[in-house]
């Protein structure tokens, strides 16, 4: 008999989730200009590498398919609220201000945002234990 340790893909999972909030903070960091450079090029790197673990493990019990639910409805809801009420909101205001010469809204952020609020229903949902 031996005595080898299996890693379930649940765990796999639930640790990329952790190292991705951790990279996800180091994205946020970097575009505020606090982090640059060997530093920035690292949150993204163990960024997409957590992405794709979490990806791979999706479907592993029925926990992390509700924690991932909760995930990617945040996300489509952070991009739907980007790419059509930001704009929307930005016209109305330059429209009342008469401030309407170009384009302030920085829809650079959509990704970002998208992934933000991602790991925090993930993980908002994670710590509450129900879904």
């Amino acid at each position: 008999m031996s005595n080898k340790t299996t890693i379930s893909r649940t765990s796999i999972h639930l640790a990329a989730a952790i190292v991705g909030c951790i990279t996800l903070v180091g994205t946020w960091l970097a575009k505020l200009d606090v982090i640059g450079g060997a530093g920035a090029t690292t949150m993204g790197i163990l960024f997409v590498v957590s992405a794709v673990a979490m990806f791979v493990t999706r479907n592993a019990d029925e926990y992390v398919v509700a924690l991932w639910r909760a995930g990617a409805n945040a996300a489509f809801l952070a991009l739907l609220a980007t790419y059509i009420f930001a704009p929307f909101a930005e016209g109305f205001y330059d429209g009342l201000s008469g401030g309407e010469s170009h384009m302030d809204t920085p829809i650079d952020l959509a990704p970002t945002l998208a992934f933000s609020a991602f790991f925090l229903a993930h993980s908002w949902a994670r710590l509450r234990g129900t879904f």
